[in-house]
């Protein structure tokens, strides 16, 4: 709420899941979907696929995922470390692909 009695009422979900198809490999799917609340910006939809390949069991793991945004992705959605711009007016979405290595000692 702000003092001029206006508020936002900002709501967001992701859901995902994976199913290994081999002992080491992992196909993954998500889906966000995000409602800002701001003026003149959409609500975020995004798809992502990707596999994660575990090369010592959740050790060492290397991730991939490609994720494509339905609509224009506005400044709230915005993150560096997920890769994700913001668009031009005129832009109808974006993709994005990822990798990572994630190591647990």
């Amino acid at each position: 709420d702000t003092d001029e009695g206006s508020s936002t009422d900002q709501i967001a979900f992701t859901i995902q899941g994976g199913c290994f198809v081999t002992d080491k490999v992992e196909v993954i799917g998500r889906y966000e979907w995000g409602d800002s609340d701001v003026d003149d910006e959409d609500n975020l939809s995004i798809a992502a696929i990707g596999v994660n390949y575990f090369i010592r069991g959740h050790s060492l793991k290397l991730s991939a995922d490609v994720g494509y945004a339905f609509n224009p992705v506005g400044s709230t959605w915005t993150s560096n470390p997920l890769g994700y711009r913001v668009d031009s007016g005129a832009a109808e979405g974006q993709v994005v692909w990822r990798a990572q290595i994630q190591l647990i000692f």
